[in-house]
């Protein structure tokens, strides 16, 4: 084998191993991220929507004032 063909394979397996690194790394600091929300009692994805303040007086259709009109 050529000692081009083997620090190409080297190159590729270090590529890997990075990849790899790269993607615990994130996955941990996630989860340390939800570790200390919850503690916190701050919830991802609990947004609560608009309390409605607006009513079509015929359909009865609702519309908080956010985003587009009902048609």
């Amino acid at each position: 084998m050529s000692t081009q063909l083997q620090a190409l394979l080297q190159q590729q397996a270090l590529d890997r191993q990075i990849a790899e690194m790269t993607r615990a790394s994130l996955a941990d600091a996630i989860g340390r991220i939800r570790t200390l929300m919850a503690e916190h009692g701050l919830a991802a994805g609990t947004r609560a929507k608009g309390a409605a303040k607006y009513r079509h007086p015929a359909t009865g259709v609702i519309w908080s004032g956010r985003g587009l009109k009902p048609k």
